[in-house]
């Protein structure tokens, strides 16, 4: 019994730590083309799982046209340009995101996040407004690690474009109306050199059938101290200095 129940907390500990990190040099951008229009592979560093019971997700290509809860590499049939998207049901609601490791060799406090809502289905409730919600954590072994502190970061969430739709169908998230822009600035996170930045969203099973909603050219970077600030002001005004004396 007791080494059943080691193997059981280690395969656990193995779940929470073995995700992918991917080393993070001051800036990190992924709009997800890398997927082809047929790939099934996650990003480096990307991963799923379905919250109810933890269980990774595997990815399906999808256009817009499913109907299955899950995680999809989606964009336009036989396309280059694809995105990361997420559809929840009643059996299987997803959760998905990466980690960022400090490679810079110092202590970051302030971040910019960007990016691209893109709805590729819509929902069967016009009452009910869909929402996938973002949150970052500094101490999470992985995407789904209960015991990690998180922080919702609202300018990062996925939501419903199309509000008044009443039936679920395919629509193209490629076209500008059916979009959001997304954008957050995070202070103060004390993310030290050598730590680890997990980002997630995570789907709701809303009322009647869901809608479909992925990211796209997503964007984090470092934002410069002010003493980095004045070493940039200097070394330009250095240079000026040094023209004039040619």
């Amino acid at each position: 019994m007791k080494h059943s129940i080691l193997l059981t907390l280690g395969a656990v500990a193995l779940t929470l730590t073995s995700q992918a990190q991917i080393s993070f040099s001051g800036s990190y951008s992924n709009n997800f083309d890398g997927l082809g229009p047929a790939g099934t592979t996650y990003d480096a560093g990307w991963s799923a799982v379905r919250t109810n019971d933890g269980a990774a997700l595997t990815l399906s290509v999808s256009t817009g046209t499913s109907t299955a809860g899950g995680i999809y590499n989606v964009g336009t049939a036989g396309e280059t340009d694809r995105a990361l998207g997420s559809l929840a049901s009643s059996t299987t609601v997803p959760r998905f995101g990466a980690q960022l490791q400090n490679a810079t060799g110092a202590l970051i406090t302030d971040l910019t996040l960007s990016g691209v809502m893109e709805q590729w289905r819509t929902g069967g409730s016009a009452t009910t407004d869909e929402v996938i919600t973002f949150e970052y954590s500094l101490n999470a072994a992985g995407i789904n690690d209960p015991a990690a502190t998180w922080v919702a970061v609202a300018g990062l969430d996925l939501n419903e474009r199309l509000t008044s739709s009443t039936s679920g169908g395919a629509v193209n998230g490629n076209l500008p109306e059916n979009q959001l822009n997304l954008s957050a600035a995070i202070s103060g996170i004390n993310w030290s050199d050598d730590g680890v930045l997990t980002l997630r969203w995570s789907d709701h099973d809303h009322t009647g059938s869901d809608g479909m909603y992925a990211i796209d050219n997503l964007s984090v970077s470092t934002v410069p101290e002010p003493s980095t600030w004045a070493l940039l002001v200097l070394g330009a005004l250095g240079l000026v200095g040094k023209r004039f004396r040619r």
